[in-house]
Parts: C-alpha cells; sequence; structure tokens
C-alpha cells in the first residue's frame, strides 16, 4: 500500500487569498491526489466585527477595497460590493454550515464550500443568512433535516474545537497548509502558495512523488466540477490566462459552456439541459446531445421495475432519427417491419389496403431499453419523481424530486418531455386542463409464436359498418401479437376497469365479427389487457416560460389510433436538438430566441395534425359508406 502524506488544510469561507489560491491548489489535488489525505479546518477568519482586529481593515469598506484588489492580484473573480451593499458580518455561520455537511459527506462537503465561496465572492450574497446556506444545501443534495439539527448541534461543537486546535497551533494567517508524511516530518506553509511550491514541499517530504495524469482533452477538466474561473482553467491546461479565455469562449459559441460574469471576471459552467422525462422523447433529446457532444441530464421516475408492455409504432420520419442513434441491425432485431395496412369491415369485407414505407413496431420497452443504454450512467437518474418546482418570475430555479435519492436542482434549461400526463405542465399551468377524447381502446399482447407467424407483417383493421367500433391487431415481435378494440366511449358510457367486464364488453360486441376475434379471447389473459383512455390538449402556445419546453406527449397528446405519437416525439426531439446546433444559448435572450423558433415550427405542425387527428376521429365515429362518400 503506498505511503500518502497528510495535508491539513485551514481556511475560510470568505478569505479572498484561500479563493485565489483555488487555481492553484486545485492543480496540486489534481496531479497528487493519490498521494494525499486532505482534511479541511475552517479558521474562522471573522468572528464579528467587534473582535476582528487588523493594522489595514477594521470596517467593512475597508475589506471590499481588498477584495477588488486582490481579484486584480490572483486573476479570480471577486466583488467587493459585498461589503458595500450587504456586508457579511461574521463567517462563523458558513463555517458551521461547512461542518454539519462534513458530517453527512465529505466530498459533498468540499462541493459545499465551493459553492458557498462562489457566493460570497462573485455574487455577493451574504452567506451568514441562514436562506443561502440551506439552499447551497439543497444544491448538493444533502439532508436538510440532519443538515438543519446538525447546524445547531454537533457541527457547531466540531468547529469550535477547530478553533480552539487552530489557536494553540497559532494559526492566524489563511490559508495555512500543514503537510505531514509518514515519518510525522512536516511542512507549513501560510498565505498565498503557487502550484510549484506546493509540489516542491510535497517531495521533500515523498520523494516517491509521482503526478496523476488527468484529462485535459476539450472540457473534461469540468467533469464533477461544479463550475471552473478562467484563471483555474488556465493553470489546470498550463496555458496563459487569456489563450485560456479565447478557449472558453469558444466552447461557449458550441454552447458546450456557459459563462457568468461577475464584476471582476468570468466563472463558466456547462451548459447543461435538464430534461425532465425518460420516455421516447427524454431519451431519444438525450441521443441527440450526447452525439453532440453537449452537457444533459435527465431524470425519469421509472425505476427497475419494468412497465406494462405496449406496442409503438413508428414511421419512416422517426425511424430515420432512430437510425441516427440505434443501428438499423439492432433495430430490425427489436422491431418488426410492417409491410402492408389492411381495413375490412366487420364482415370481412377489403375497404382498403395501402404498403407501409419503413414503418415498424416496437415493444415500447424494448425500444427504451436500446435508447437508455447508449446514454452514460451518470447523466440518467431513475427512480426519481417530480415533486416540485419553484419559479422565480416565469424562470425556474429550482427542481426538487422525491425518489431513491431525493434531491434538488438547479437548472439551466428544462426540457419537460414527461408525457400526456406532464407534472412539469401541472405545476407551470394550473389552469390548462387535459379534456378527454371519446375513443378509448382496451390493448391485449398475446405470447404465442404461431399466432404471430400467422399474423405475419400486415397490419389488419376490422371496422363495424355502422361505425364507433374497431378492431386491430399487428404482430410485434416473433412470437407476441398486440390486438385492440376501439369503441366510442361516448356511446358505449360502460365500465371496463377489471378484467371480468374489458372481456365481456368484447364477447358481446365483436364476437360475430368475421375477424380471428375467437382465438384473440381464447389466448387472452385479460387481467394483463389495459385500458387506454387518452386527452387532448387545447392552447398549448400558452406553454411557455423563459427557460422550459415541452416536447411530444407533454405538449400534444395523441390519440391511439393515429399511431403518430411515438413519431411525434422523435421529431421533438431532433427539431430541438437540430436548433441547438444552429444557435446559441449563451444568454437567456438566445435561448428565449431559440425557444420562439422551436414553438413557431412545432406549433405549425401541431395544428396540421390536430386537424387530421380530429377528422380521423370523426370519421371512426360514423358509418363507412360515409367515411367513403367523405374520401
Amino acid at each position: 500500500m503506498e505511503e500518502k502524506v497528510n495535508i491539513t488544510y485551514y481556511n475560510d469561507p470568505i478569505c479572498p487569498t484561500c479563493w485565489g489560491m483555488e487555481p492553484h491548489m486545485k492543480k496540486f489535488l489534481f496531479s497528487y491526489e493519490h498521494l494525499l489525505n486532505v482534511d479541511y479546518k475552517m479558521g474562522g477568519l471573522l468572528p464579528y466585527w467587534e473582535q476582528y482586529s487588523s493594522v489595514l481593515i477594521s470596517r467593512p469598506l475597508d475589506v471590499a477595497n481588498d477584495w477588488d484588489n486582490k481579484s486584480v492580484e490572483y486573476e479570480m473573480p471577486i466583488d467587493g460590493d459585498l461589503w458595500r451593499e450587504d456586508p457579511v458580518e461574521s463567517s462563523f455561520p458558513a463555517s458551521i454550515a461547512f461542518k454539519a455537511i462534513e458530517i453527512q459527506n465529505k466530498q459533498r462537503a468540499i462541493k459545499y464550500l465551493r459553492i458557498i465561496r462562489e457566493m460570497a465572492l462573485t455574487k455577493k450574497i451574504n452567506i451568514t443568512k441562514w436562506k443561502y446556506l440551506y439552499r447551497a444545501a439543497k444544491q448538493v443534495g444533502a439532508d436538510l433535516e440532519k443538515f438543519k439539527s446538525d447546524y445547531d448541534g454537533q457541527a457547531r461543537e466540531l468547529f469550535y474545537k477547530e478553533l480552539e486546535k487552530a489557536k494553540a497551533l497559532g494559526i492566524k494567517i489563511f490559508p495555512t497548509i500543514i503537510m505531514t508524511n509518514s515519518l510525522g516530518h512536516q511542512v507549513i506553509l501560510k498565505g498565498f502558495q503557487h502550484f510549484e511550491t506546493l509540489q516542491e514541499e510535497l517531495m521533500r517530504l515523498y520523494f516517491k512523488t509521482k503526478k496523476k495524469y488527468y484529462n485535459q482533452e476539450g472540457i473534461c477538466l469540468f467533469d464533477n466540477q461544479s463550475s471552473l474561473t478562467t484563471k483555474e482553467f488556465a493553470e489546470l491546461k498550463n496555458i496563459s490566462f487569456d489563450h485560456a479565455e479565447a478557449i472558453l469562449h469558444r466552447y461557449e459559441k458550441n454552447n458546450k459552456l456557459k459563462s457568468h460574469k461577475t464584476k471582476n471576471g468570468l466563472v463558466w459552467t456547462k451548459n447543461k439541459i435538464t430534461i425532465i422525462g425518460g420516455g421516447i422523447a427524454g431519451l431519444t433529446l438525450g441521443n441527440l446531445l450526447e452525439k453532440k457532444q453537449l452537457e444533459y441530464q435527465v431524470f425519469e421516475k421509472r425505476n427497475e421495475e419494468i412497465k406494462r408492455e405496449e406496442g409503438i409504432m413508428i414511421s419512416e420520419k422517426g425511424i430515420q432519427i432512430l437510425e441516427s442513434i440505434i443501428p438499423r441491425l439492432e433495430l430490425n432485431l427489436a422491431g418488426i417491419a410492417l409491410k402492408n395496412y389492411k381495413s375490412y369491415d366487420h364482415t370481412g369485407e377489403l375497404i382498403s389496403k395501402s404498403v407501409f414505407e419503413n414503418t415498424y413496431i416496437f415493444s415500447r420497452n424494448k425500444l427504451i431499453e436500446l435508447l437508455q443504454q447508449r446514454i452514460p450512467s451518470n447523466k440518467i437518474y431513475d427512480g426519481l419523481e417530480l415533486k416540485d418546482l419553484h419559479l422565480n418570475k416565469s424562470r425556474i430555479d429550482e427542481v426538487k424530486f422525491n425518489g431513491t435519492n431525493s434531491q434538488s436542482i438547479t437548472p439551466e434549461i428544462v426540457i419537460a418531455a414527461d408525457g400526456a400526463k406532464s407534472r412539469v405542465r401541472e405545476k407551470l399551468f394550473p389552469n390548462i386542463e387535459l379534456s378527454p377524447v371519446p375513443e378509448n381502446e382496451i390493448v391485449s399482447i398475446i405470447s404465442n409464436k404461431k399466432l404471430a407467424k400467422k399474423v405475419g407483417n400486415t397490419f389488419k383493421k376490422y371496422i363495424h359498418k355502422d361505425g364507433d367500433l374497431a378492431l386491430g391487431i399487428i404482430r410485434m415481435s416473433k412470437k407476441k401479437v398486440i390486438w385492440f378494440v376501439q369503441l366510442n366511449a361516448d356511446k358505449y358510457n360502460v365500465n371496463l376497469e377489471t378484467a371480468n367486464q374489458k372481456k365481456k364488453f368484447i364477447e358481446k360486441n365483436y364476437i360475430d365479427w368475421n375477424s380471428p376475434i375467437n382465438e384473440l379471447i381464447q389466448l387472452t389473459d385479460f387481467k394483463q389487457s389495459y385500458l387506454w383512455k387518452e386527452f387532448e390538449l387545447k392552447n398549448v402556445q400558452q406553454l411557455n416560460k423563459t427557460n422550459t419546453l415541452f416536447l411530444g406527449s407533454a405538449v400534444s397528446p395523441t390519440i391511439p389510433m393515429t399511431s403518430k405519437g411515438a413519431t411525434q416525439a422523435l421529431e421533438d426531439a431532433k427539431l430541438f436538438s437540430d436548433l441547438v446546433s444552429k444557435n446559441s444559448l449563451a444568454r437567456q435572450a438566445d435561448v428565449e430566441f431559440l425557444f420562439e423558433q422551436y414553438n413557431e415550427i412545432r406549433n405549425q405542425d401541431s395544428e396540421d395534425f390536430n386537424y387530421d387527428q380530429n377528422d380521423l376521429l370523426k370519421e371512426f365515429m360514423q358509418p363507412i359508406h360515409k367515411e367513403i362518400e367523405n374520401l
């Protein structure tokens, strides 16, 4: 086992020199973390002003000037206006909060320290105030009840013990770094230190020191980093500040990064798109963004349990989009290519026939599996259900999830792809309601290889001469057949919730049809059948927020008989992905312009689709001879 050097790092959340040294400390840890045990200690820089004594600083205004000067000295964004506008009374609350997070998880505490440091030094946020300490705790996914309890109890005790220890060691300068090797030899470094000094002193204590390689390609330096300043990026890449800034601006232009302008410099973050919903639309978008090397995350309430099996039909446009993600061979193995469509009246007389072009039927679960396995595991979060959204004016600035790992996130851009009964839409637009469509379906899936072979690659549909009833049958794999009955729910106002009720309804209304109905009934376990009730959404043009966009069924639910829901979801995902490639996301105005473009194109397509959908529904509810006349 390799020996390690212990690092005790005395610092403070509002210490500008600690922040100024961050690029060098970060590079040091990136290079030698395999040799180091690092312990962060809070130094208590500012108990409160009555106890603070310094020759140069005696009041908040002095700190303001000092911070502005240090920003220039360290090439780090530091805004002294905090001390002019809302001065910090003490650094103790933030220090205690850090200890409270550290009790839960040390790595999470380091991320927490970074967040509250940025709040104070770059965003002029007074981190004495509990609401900001609490907000940061939510950002790192802390157990908030425990956080509050520890803040008032154990964390406070630990912090004051650290203060006593620091006092005993004579530590008055921040930062102070104590390096100790396995033999007990020590090096104490006080004040600002360059990477080269840190490296040199480590080598004195541990002569076997070897640098660890870390990936500097592209934006890999941002992996596991909530943010980087220009100076940090420059130091980590061993390039000049100006060169680093030029590179970062280029990444911003390509939508890979987002800059946050402060008074004295820029802070850079990954331009992350938050996708809520891991269905066809959400996963397709994730895959398309992955190909473009754009940053995103997908949240899905689905856990490891398989959802009910459903068959979905995808037409040529949708298949072309899928082919850009999934190899054609895999699609062929996963689904069934449909060759023909034939419609009959209920007596078995042929009404029409047509040829399908590049149209497939898939198991929804299988297609989701194929899409999900192409997304890196660190970018998709299963088992998280939307709990709440917080709006700041018309912008979502916080999303809360319940589930296996309850958490809260601060999103840049939100894509709502969470289906027809969208929780995002419900939260943002409680007055917009789904209206029931007077067409319901009873859907069943049969596993029978012989029947599947007999059905072949033809989609057959039987329609009652008088309208209001229909029956369809399609093969969805080598051994599975999906079949469904459609009914006018207004005319047949019956309860179809139980297996027995479904079976009795079908036997009563379909048993004398010239179709394979008897065989289908005999082979079906109606306990596995489900009633598909559909809805329509009106006034979709109203679904606009400054950083939120709706995809797929979340903005335009489709009735099952159209067989276009999945294709629409795929097209929505591609449209947004294409627009992202052509437009900047650097500023809020850029995001809003992109959304306007998307909605303009999408709304026109939706109007055309809704018109066709309504026509199809009307045709279904009238006698066949009327349909033919209308044609």
